[in-house]
């Protein structure tokens, strides 16, 4: 399975904003409830998207907000 960037810019830029916002969100709370884990997941699944410009799901569902694939 190749990986296509299938992310485009806008959408990575608003992926690390929403990481940003979750990361923020998760030191305000109780650090190591599951609630701020489960938080930090996210977080970290969107820059790794952002950053990759790759997200899984958008290739399961053959949606692509990057402009060479539309």
């Amino acid at each position: 399975m190749q990986l296509n960037q299938n992310v485009g810019t806008a959408d990575r830029i608003l992926r690390f904003v929403l990481a940003a916002s979750l990361i923020g969100l998760a030191m305000i709370g109780i650090p190591g409830t599951p609630f701020a884990w489960a938080t930090v997941a996210v977080a970290v699944l969107f820059v790794l998207t952002a950053i990759t410009g790759f997200c899984p799901l958008y290739a399961v569902l053959r949606v692509s907000t990057h402009a060479a694939h539309r």
